[in-house]
């Protein structure tokens, strides 16, 4: 017998996640259609950590649509949708794009809305691209009969969030070509520079200088286990990728993220940004806002933020306000705070809270202007103390033998 994982949309149209014991998927499909439930998905159960870490590792090539590409989804359809009926706007779609990955999503998609589900319920198939707050809103639109209107808040929605993170990617892009710089220069003088010169002074027998011996030992000890130093350093990721799934562990993890000088006020405002505009289209939506701050934890990416909106959404629920419920929150920016406070007393909450995801925006481009400024000087200052070390490691033997003649 093998133990297996599924997902099923319940009887009261809930997605449900659990565990069964069978023979066979088959048996578990049994079982649950048995139970009246619509099943999403069967997984077999990793037996062990290799098994565990093969199928996490397996997922990368099956990475879920961008925010573009949803945007571009919701667009096409609210473009479209009063003039041809969805499952034509699908089959279009899927007709006119090019990316298999794209139109095999259209295509699963569109089988389920010929079937005569519900757009929100056909987009469940494919929960890593469309999230939850994604399809709650598409499901409130269907509802309510505004489902153009919505669909066009979540493409203008994603197409933000597209942009705020093209614009974090540029801003590092070259820091990081100046790192991959650096260690390919640690590369070329360790195996290649460094034991051309090693031979050299071997041969002439010449005491050489206390830095010229560390690195002569350095390199010859990654030289020599440079296989059991990969093994380590991989097993060590996948470790600490294995330990990442403990929920305490993660949320240390993430606390400990956000305290990294800079990088963790970007982090922070990056968070709030996508917290306050998802909760913003979603009570403009139509939903409570205990409800939207409890969908609004999916767009968190931060355990600490999760916990809290969890809470606060059952705060509101108990009869709290929302700035109530984020008062204490210590991660809370004093001006959001204020802003919030103020929406709620005028009766326009979702507009400040747009407003407060604006001042996170900008308070963004900053930061990322900030890391560009200070990561680019030091990255080339430790680029010329590397070369300048391997340097006098290379020369002050050679001048100690100039000298002795």
């Amino acid at each position: 017998m093998t133990f297996f994982s599924y997902r099923v949309l319940n009887l009261d149209k809930e997605i449900e996640e659990g565990e069964l014991e069978a023979g066979t998927i088959e048996d578990v499909a049994k079982i649950l259609r048995a139970r009246g439930v619509r099943i999403l998905s069967i997984k077999e159960k990793p037996r062990s950590k290799l098994q565990y870490f093969t199928n996490k590792f397996s997922k990368l090539s099956d990475r879920p649509l961008d925010d573009k590409r949803v945007s571009i989804f919701c667009r096409q359809i609210a473009v479209l949708i009063e003039t041809e009926p969805l499952n034509n706007i699908l089959k279009i779609m899927e007709e006119e794009d090019n990316d298999p990955k794209y139109t095999a999503v259209i295509g699963d998609i569109k089988r389920e809305v010929e079937e005569g589900r519900p757009l929100y319920k056909a987009l469940l198939t494919h929960e890593r691209s469309f999230s939850k707050s994604v399809i709650s809103l598409i499901q409130a639109g269907e509802k309510s009969g505004e489902l153009k209107e919505i669909l066009e808040r979540i493409a203008d929605y994603l197409e933000k969030m597209s942009d705020a993170k093209d614009k974090m990617k540029s801003a590092l892009i070259y820091p990081a070509f100046l790192s991959i710089a650096a260690g390919g220069l640690l590369f070329l003088m360790f195996f290649f520079i460094l034991p051309s010169f090693q031979s050299l002074f071997e041969n002439l027998q010449v005491d050489l200088p206390f830095i010229t011996k560390v690195l002569i030992f350095t390199g010859g000890f990654i030289s020599r286990n440079i296989l059991i130093l990969a093994f380590l350093f991989i097993m060590a990721v996948g470790y600490f990728v294995y330990m990442l799934q403990n929920p305490e562990f993660r949320e240390k993890f993430d606390k400990a993220v956000l305290k990294i000088p800079i990088f963790g006020e970007l982090l922070r405002h990056a968070i709030w940004y996508k917290i306050l505009v998802t909760v913003s289209l979603l009570i403009r939506g139509g939903f409570r806002v205990d409800e939207a701050l409890n969908m609004a934890k999916d767009v968190a990416d931060n355990s600490v933020y999760k916990n809290f909106l969890q809470q606060a959404s059952k705060n509101f629920e108990a009869g709290h306000s929302m700035s109530h419920s984020f008062r204490n929150f210590h991660e809370l920016p004093n001006t959001h705070y204020q802003l919030m406070t103020a929406g709620e007393k005028s009766g326009h909450l979702e507009e400040m809270l747009l407003k407060s995801a604006e001042i996170s925006r900008k308070k963004i481009d900053v930061i990322l202007k900030r890391i560009e400024d200070l990561v680019t000087p030091v990255i080339t200052l430790f680029i010329g103390i590397v070369v300048l070390f391997f340097v006098l490691a290379v020369v002050l033997p050679i001048f100690e033998l100039t000298s002795a003649f």
